[in-house]
């Protein structure tokens, strides 16, 4: 979930002004949010600080003054958004990267666990790509990357899904809350596009266009379970869609 908030302002609040921010800096949803206080309690401004706060001013500031240190805030916060934006994003692609992969699968682990519900994982394959860049080059790879990014963004249509480039010409797939007969249909989707686009690739072993080869897992988050154990029988049956001649899909059993 994300929220669209810019800035809380907090005026006039009653004695537990500290313990409000405090609330509010614990939620994940407005950890990052700057907060602005209007308070002229000179007590309640040292707790705030050391609660969280960006920014603090008096009841009777004036409102250009207010203004301009809010737009401050701001430009700030913005600037603080493009950087970590930086650090998630594979700029080949466009899809979310490794790191980001590593931070919400786990997330999403935490959330599946809470709820007794299934997550499912996806690892996916271009077969034969060493062969397509030695053939065609790098430059015409990198779009196929980038093409093959598109298909898989129109194959995952709810906000909860996290497609990553995971390396090279691996991807992944998070799927919360969707037990393996979903994600087989995911998957096979992704390869039935993956057809369609008829991308071109005569030095593939499997096929004259471009094709896929796709692990799914799924687990049902428990002490006894691990994030390791999912990624691990998706890498296996990842590798038993290559072994088994490629372009298909294979799940862990």
């Amino acid at each position: 979930l994300e929220t669209k908030l810019d800035m809380i302002v907090l005026h006039n609040l009653p004695q537990n002004t500290v313990n409000i921010i405090k609330t509010l800096k614990a939620s994940t949803l407005l950890l990052n949010i700057p907060i602005f206080l209007l308070s002229d309690d000179e007590d309640i401004q040292v707790e705030a600080y050391r609660a969280g706060v960006a920014e603090i001013a008096s009841i009777n500031t004036i409102k250009e003054v207010l203004g301009h240190r809010m737009i401050k805030i701001l430009h700030a916060k913005r600037s603080t958004e493009k950087l970590f934006e930086i650090t998630r994003i594979d700029f080949l692609t466009g899809l979310y990267n490794r790191r980001e992969f590593d931070t919400v699968i786990e997330k999403e682990w935490r959330q599946c666990q809470r709820e007794n519900i299934p997550i499912s994982l996806l690892m996916i394959d271009l077969d034969s790509f060493k062969a397509y860049n030695d053939t065609y080059g790098h430059s015409m790879g990198d779009e196929v990357l980038r093409r093959f990014a598109q298909i898989l963004k129109s194959c995952t249509k709810r906000s909860t899904d996290l497609t990553v480039r995971y390396g090279g010409e691996e991807f992944a797939i998070i799927l919360p809350n969707v037990d393996k007969k979903g994600a087989m249909h995911v998957a096979e989707l992704i390869c039935n596009q993956t057809e369609l686009h008829d991308i071109k690739h005569i030095a593939s072993s499997t096929s004259t266009h471009i094709t896929v080869s796709i692990g799914v897992a799924e687990a049902q988050p428990t002490t006894n379970s691990s994030i390791a154990e999912l990624i691990d029988q998706a890498d296996k049956a990842l590798y038993r869609a290559k072994e088994n001649g490629r372009n298909q899909v294979f799940s862990f059993d």
